[in-house]
């Protein structure tokens, strides 16, 4: 066997630049981006065209659904033409069957219809001001206006047109010479219990010329009224807890008076319903004897006839005795 010969080192080949090696590498990794970029513009270019597949198809499907929709209401509405038509036929039938024969009408009904004929129209505020006035001049206030203003001409006083710290009232009322109370005047129609209790334009008062004459300063206008001519709403200010309620006629000025020298007089209970609440007499027990409380099982059966007043079993039959 021949001997083991080691093969030849190859000769000194030239060396490679190290730039060119460096360009090589660049464009190569330049390829590499474009592929990549290509790549991910072919997949986008993918899902775009899947995307507008998909798109298309639920198109189609929703224009189907609009052509089956759309040819039931045609149905639908030629089905409802046909009720219309039949119904008009069956109401001119029966017109025409009520006109040849009306039918009587209730002599209630009647009336009615010629009182809502014949009512008259709501009265306007101008209208309803000389409502007011009468109602006032019955009451025996004083008209006076602003210009010829004399509080003290009489008991009660009305002035039109009285300038406020804020704005102008319809009347304020002057008793004995004080100010005491103002009217506003409104409308027909108006909601008065909500206007008055809402108005708190008079909390300012009066002007100062005018100070010395208020009768309460914590309550300037103690005594509101607010009236369309037809109805009439009061509201005390010197009561506890005040709140509006409709009268039929303003108060007269000894009536107010009297309010005013009590509320003076008796500053804890100024007025009756203040008095109610703290002023009540004791109860007089004697002869009285306290209420039985409820004892089921002793009762009798209620009578099976509501008004039965025979019945044995009827409350308070034969017991008159009175009870607290």
């Amino acid at each position: 066997m021949a001997a083991f010969v080691p093969p030849t080192l190859p000769a000194d080949t030239q060396s490679v630049d190290p730039e060119e090696i460096a360009e090589f590498q660049e464009a190569l990794e330049g390829h590499r981006r474009s592929l990549a970029e290509s790549r991910v513009k072919l997949s986008e270019t993918s899902n775009r065209l899947e995307a507008e597949r998909r798109a298309r198809a639920e198109a189609e499907a929703l224009i189907e659904s609009a052509r089956q929709q759309k040819s039931a209401y045609a149905a639908e509405i030629e089905d409802l033409r046909a009720q219309v038509a039949e119904l008009r036929t069956v109401h001119e039938r029966q017109y025409e069957r009520e006109r040849l024969q009306p039918r009587k009408v209730a002599s209630a009904a009647r009336d009615a219809i010629v009182e809502r004929a014949q009512r008259p129209a709501p009265l306007n505020e101008v209208q309803a001001r000389k409502k007011i006035d009468a109602m006032l001049l019955k009451a025996g206030w004083l008209i006076q206006s602003k210009a010829e203003a004399n509080p003290l001409a009489g008991r009660g006083v009305a002035i039109e047109e009285f300038t406020l710290a804020t704005g102008r009232a319809d009347y304020v009322l002057y008793v004995d010479g004080k100010i005491a109370g103002v009217i506003e005047a409104k409308r027909e129609g108006t909601p008065l219990a909500s206007a008055l209790a809402q108005n708190e334009r008079y909390a300012a008062g009066v002007l100062k010329e005018h100070a010395m004459a208020v009768w309460r300063r914590e309550e300037p206008f103690a005594f509101r009224y607010v009236s369309t001519g037809a109805e009439t709403y009061f509201l005390n200010r010197v009561d506890p807890d005040a709140r509006s309620r409709e009268v039929f006629a303003f108060h007269r000025p000894e009536t107010v008076a009297a309010w005013m020298k009590r509320a003076d007089e008796e500053p804890g209970t100024p007025t009756f319903r203040a008095a109610l609440r703290t002023s009540l007499p004791l109860l007089e027990t004697h002869g009285l004897r306290m209420a039985r409380g409820s004892r089921p099982a002793l009762h009798p059966p209620r009578p099976h006839r509501r008004h039965d007043r025979r019945h044995p079993a009827w409350p308070g039959r034969h017991d008159h005795r009175p009870c607290l």
